[in-house]
């Protein structure tokens, strides 16, 4: 730890300006805020994972300095922590963190650089601050969010499942914290003005997402409908977790008439595929995936219909 922390000089991180200026740059990107504390008096954190676009912010920063921010707000909370556990004369209080994945997709947030960065912070919490935090907390977590799962859980150990709660009605969350540490979006009582970086609406018209993840075995064949009318503007997305796949895109008429958009086409293990088709018979887009025999994955996929 002592190498580790010289190399990355963490005990003058919090002094270093361009640290500071860049955590307040990429909080406002990244959606993140300190926000109270729990009952336990253990701070608070709230990232809205699913407002913000990865894939866009990664082509404006670097790896380097997104893990630069993880690394400041992490000592930051780490000190804190500590400064609340000698006043409360305890030998440790850690932090806790709400994590809000509505509006989470795979066009916004599906990128193999970010689960570099992810693969790195879960290092770093497990090796250099293993009890920090203490919980996580779910919230507004869409289907598609399977998908990211069963892509970042194996990176995880046994001390970081436990840790993780799926919050299912976000007025659960007044179990574990006061209301004044809540917005009200979260069944609390708080309106201040830290909350615009949090929920801020995107300039961007967001379209509704349909979707789900597909579990494919053996040869056979997977399919998704999907009702479309003449005129539709398709675009449709996925990619497969664990193993190439063939898939095709077809039209299924009212009247029965198959109209291909892609037959057979191979797409590889964890590569982010993009269709996009205008519809010109109202009927059913079916979507069908296939692996080789003896194989099997799960493959997330999601539609926008404009």
């Amino acid at each position: 730890m002592v190498s580790w922390r010289a190399k990355n000089r963490i005990d003058y991180l919090l002094q270093d300006i361009y640290a500071k200026q860049l955590t307040i740059i990429l909080s406002r990107k990244l959606r993140f805020i300190e926000h109270g504390t729990d009952r336990l008096n253990r701070p608070l954190t709230i990232i809205n994972i699913g407002a913000f676009r990865l894939c866009s912010i990664l082509e404006e920063h670097s790896m380097e300095d997104i893990l630069l921010v993880f690394h400041y707000y992490t000592e930051h909370i780490e000190q804190k922590c500590n400064k609340i556990s000698r006043e409360l004369h305890r030998d440790y209080t850690g932090n806790v963190t709400i994590m809000d994945m509505k509006g989470l997709s795979l066009r916004k947030h599906f990128d193999p650089k970010a689960i570099d960065i992810f693969k790195s912070i879960v290092l770093i919490n497990t090796y250099y601050y293993p009890e920090s935090c203490q919980a996580v907390y779910v919230v507004n977590s869409p289907p598609i969010f399977s998908f990211f799962w069963n892509l970042i859980s194996p990176l995880m150990n046994q001390s970081q499942y436990t840790k993780l709660k799926i919050i299912r009605d976000v007025h659960e969350l007044l179990e574990f914290f006061p209301a004044a540490s809540l917005p009200c979006r979260y069944g609390g009582s708080c309106h201040c003005s830290l909350e615009d970086i949090l929920f801020k609406e995107n300039t961007e018209e967001e379209m509704p997402l349909l979707g789900g993840v597909l579990h494919v075995v053996d040869s056979e064949v997977s399919k998704h409908e999907q009702k479309v009318e003449e005129g539709d503007l398709v675009d449709l997305s996925f990619s497969s977790l664990g193993n190439d796949v063939e898939y095709s895109v077809y039209l299924l008429s009212e009247q029965g008439r198959h109209d291909y958009v892609k037959e057979r086409t191979a797409a590889v293990d964890s590569t982010l595929v993009n269709v996009s088709c205008i519809i010109l018979n109202t009927g059913s887009l079916v979507l069908e995936f296939s692996v080789a025999k003896g194989r099997v994955c799960d493959i997330g996929f999601e539609i926008v219909i404009h």
